[in-house]
């Protein structure tokens, strides 16, 4: 018995060594699953199809793009220059982003050297050299999604983030 098993392992090895020689491999399945999409990838397909050239540009663009319910405003773009469309679509060139929280102080900003906003979705997507800063935190990169409706800032390249006095965070839940 012993061996008529070690012949069948001899037989079972030598045909997976004909196998591999002659480039037999299982089958790949033909309908493999698809990673989702990123949520930012409908606005850099629209940023690559020029989404927003079309209106007249403007210098030294100011644009509130949120409020609070209170009317004040919650996040403000500022621009060199920007274009805005019938689209729904600004897209700006040396942009940045102020945040602000509920009573009108400074909460962050957003600077970055191309931008396109959806103001319907309330979305941009910023394209090249990005920093984004808040009190606790500074993260700079490339590339860079933002919602303003999920309250969602990603850098998607090359990420360098810094945590300031992470002592402070603690004293405060205390």
């Amino acid at each position: 018995m012993h061996s008529c098993a070690s012949h069948l392992m001899r037989r079972c090895a030598a045909a997976m060594l004909v196998g591999i020689a002659a480039g037999v491999r299982a089958e790949e399945p033909s309908a493999a699953p698809q990673p989702a999409p990123s949520a930012w990838a409908d606005l850099c397909a629209a940023y690559d199809a020029n989404a927003g050239v079309s209106g007249a540009p403007v210098d030294q663009l100011t644009l509130p793009l949120e409020h609070y319910e209170s009317g004040r405003v919650r996040a403000l773009l500022r621009a060199a220059q920007a274009t805005r469309t019938d689209d729904g679509f600004v897209r700006a060139l040396r942009v940045r982003i102020e945040l602000f929280n509920e009573a009108g102080e400074d909460d962050g900003v957003i600077v970055a050297e191309h931008a396109l906003f959806n103001l319907e979705s309330r979305r941009g997507y910023c394209r090249g050299t990005v920093s984004f800063r808040r009190p606790d935190v500074e993260i700079a990169g490339r590339d860079l999604y933002w919602s303003m409706p999920q309250q969602r800032v990603v850098v998607i390249a090359d990420a360098r983030v810094v945590v300031k006095d992470l002592n402070q965070q603690r004293r405060d839940k205390l």
